[in-house]
Order: C-alpha cells, then sequence, then structure tokens
C-alpha cells in the first residue's frame, strides 16, 4: 500500500515538474519519506524540484540517496557537481568533477563544470575566458557564448565582445540568448536594422512572460520570509523559555558576568535566523514592488491593446 501511494504522489510530483509548478510539486514531495525510495526516476524528479525551488541540501540529499544506486549516472554526477558548487562544498564539486571525467572524459559538459567551479572560486576572467574558449571550439552553445561575450566586455576586450554577439546571432538565428548578446553588443555599437528589429520583437513578445515570472518571484520571495520568520520566533520563543526555567539561578547572576558568558549554539542560530529573515523580508518586499510594476505594465498594455 505504501509503495502504491508513494507511485500516486510521484506521478503528481512528476506532471506538476513538467508544467514548471515546482513548488506545488514540492508540497507533495515534503510528505515522502525519500530515504525509503529505491526508484532513481522518482528521486532524480523530486531532486529536481527541490533545487528549482531553491533547497540545495535537501536536493543534494537525495540525489545521493539516488547515486547510491547507479553511481555511474552522468546526469547524478552532474547534479551533485552543480549542487555542491551552489552549496559552497568545494572539494565535493571537484570529486564529482573528477568522476563525471571518468565516466564521460569527451563530455562537453566537463568544460562547463570546470568554468562553474573556478567563477564561484573567484577566478581571473582570462582563466574563465580561456576555458569558454575551449568549450567553443568543441561545442557551440548560445548560453556559454553569451557567457563568453560578457567576459570579453568585463575585460576591455570590446572588439571580441561585439565579435562574439554578431556570431551568436548568426548562429542561433533566435531566442533568449541571442536578444541578449544584441542588447550587450547594442551597448557598444549600433545594431543593424535587422538585428534591432529581431530585439523589439523579441522584447514585445517577452512582456507578459516576464510579468507572470516577477509575480512567481514575488510568491517565492514572501514564502521564504514567513519560513525564516517563523524559524526565528521558534527559537527566540524556546530560549525565552529556557531563561525563565532557570528561575532565582538566574537572578542571582552579575549582570557583568551574563554579559562574559558565550553565547550557546542555538543563541547563535537564532541570531542567524533574525538576520536570514530580515534580509528575506527586504527580497520580499522588493519583489512586491517588482510585482505591483510589472502588474502594471500588463494593465497598461491591455488598454494600449
Amino acid at each position: 500500500m505504501e509503495r502504491y501511494e508513494i507511485r500516486v504522489k510521484y506521478d503528481e510530483i512528476n506532471r506538476l515538474a513538467e508544467q514548471k509548478r515546482y513548488e506545488e510539486a514540492m508540497q507533495i514531495a515534503n510528505t515522502v519519506d525519500w530515504d525509503r525510495a529505491k526508484n532513481v526516476n522518482m528521486l532524480c524528479v523530486a531532486g529536481e524540484v527541490f533545487e528549482r525551488c531553491g533547497y540545495f541540501e535537501d536536493s543534494k540529499a537525495i540525489y545521493l540517496r539516488a547515486y547510491q544506486f547507479q553511481p555511474k549516472s552522468r546526469i547524478i554526477v552532474y547534479r551533485l557537481a552543480e549542487l555542491s558548487i551552489k552549496l559552497g562544498d568545494y572539494e565535493d564539486s571537484i570529486h564529482y568533477y573528477k568522476s563525471y571525467e571518468e565516466i564521460a572524459p569527451q563530455d562537453a559538459n566537463l568544460y562547463v563544470l570546470r568554468y562553474k567551479i573556478y567563477q564561484a572560486r573567484g577566478a581571473a576572467n582570462e582563466i574563465l575566458i580561456r576555458i569558454l574558449q575551449e568549450l567553443k571550439d568543441v561545442d557551440y552553445h548560445e548560453r556559454w557564448a553569451y557567457e563568453l561575450a560578457k567576459l570579453y566586455a568585463e575585460s576591455g576586450l570590446i572588439d571580441m565582445c561585439v565579435a562574439e554577439c554578431d556570431e551568436i546571432n548568426l548562429w542561433f538565428g533566435n531566442g533568449k540568448y541571442v536578444c541578449k548578446a544584441l542588447q550587450l553588443k547594442k551597448r557598444y555599437q549600433a545594431l543593424t536594422r535587422e538585428q534591432q528589429k529581431k530585439l523589439d520583437d523579441f522584447t514585445a513578445a517577452r512582456q507578459p512572460n516576464r510579468a507572470a515570472e516577477t509575480i512567481a518571484d514575488g510568491e517565492r520571495a514572501r514564502r521564504l520570509w514567513k519560513e525564516k520568520t517563523d524559524e526565528f520566533v521558534s527559537l527566540r520563543d524556546e530560549l525565552e523559555g529556557q531563561e525563565e526555567s532557570r528561575g532565582s539561578d538566574a537572578s542571582v547572576q552579575s549582570e557583568q558576568h551574563r554579559q562574559e558568558r558565550p553565547r550557546t549554539d542555538k543563541q547563535e542560530h537564532m541570531e542567524r535566523a533574525r538576520k536570514e529573515a530580515l534580509e528575506e523580508a527586504q527580497k520580499a518586499r522588493a519583489a512586491q514592488l517588482l510585482q505591483e510594476a510589472a502588474e502594471e505594465a500588463r494593465r497598461e498594455a491591455n488598454r494600449q491593446e
């Protein structure tokens, strides 16, 4: 019966994930004990859902569970490398990079992982440029070509930046990164008439989607703010309860002694939770303002129609 229930939940999680409704999928995923799951496909879908929602530690734990069953899977090892980078665990990221290299020594994604590791560790632009140039020789991909163009611009190599943007436009024709490349080129050199029209058409077509993405970002920011605030309040109440339970023992301590007493791990945790709650509150407010601006832009577009 339990396996049947997990299968039903997985089917729903998978359906929502395919529709990019990751927040809803995660709500269902939170009701499953993934430590008992053995189906690798289920684990990978759940890992992706948690990653998409920003829960990198949870995602990594689920992918590690999948890794136990398929340690030679390209997808699983690649995801573990990426998640380790996002979590700042560079030793793990290098470990999984080397594992990926053993599994797929000719795969272009090796350059991508190498780039992400060096970038996360603050490598100089010249090193990052060299990696992406090597990737370009193996597999010319619009996302990383655009990243290369940006690095050229940041390094003052404007002619190379413009040439790369033109090449992206020529090779890929249209799409998000083509238009990003045209926007980048426009900072340094006038676009051709054809390029400007392509950029204008893309911007007009993306307007409704941008509003929807902004609203989704606002909802996510408010949810995280509430979670961090709840965590802080819970820790504060627990610590206050512990102080009250000490009774008269605490009252006989001098003020100086109380100030000198080292802070406990729980107090440190509470302080971190307080700071995180404040940060998320600021993000939620910024997201709300962006959402209001997006809704106003959408209403204005509707009025013009």
